[in-house]
């Protein structure tokens, strides 16, 4: 498990240099391939989320500028991750999701 998390976090240090610039479908990227499987699609809204938490939350290792234009770039994009999440809810065959 700890192996996956590393991917998570390596995963979210490339984003937070790459994206938008250099890798302008990242959300668009990881929306589509969380619909191929359940683990896939966990695993990817772990790197939203720690994604989300890094930009809005700590701001860690970023310029103010870097922060501001990740910020404007996710909400400009939230609408794909929003259906992603609705998605999810609405085809949930899980009782009980799990605690974050």
């Amino acid at each position: 498990m700890w192996v996956i998390a590393l991917i998570i976090a390596s995963t979210v240090k490339i984003v937070k240099h790459e994206w938008p610039r250099l890798w302008p479908s990242f959300i668009t990227d990881i929306v589509g391939s969380s619909r191929k499987s359940q683990s896939l699609c966990m695993n990817n809204m772990a790197v939203l989320r720690l994604l989300s938490e890094e930009v809005f939350d700590f701001g860690t290792g970023l310029t103010s500028a870097r922060a501001t234009q990740l910020k404007t770039q996710f909400c400009g994009q939230f609408e794909e991750v929003f259906k992603l999440c609705h998605e999810i809810l609405v085809s949930s065959l899980i009782v009980s999701l799990p605690p974050c």
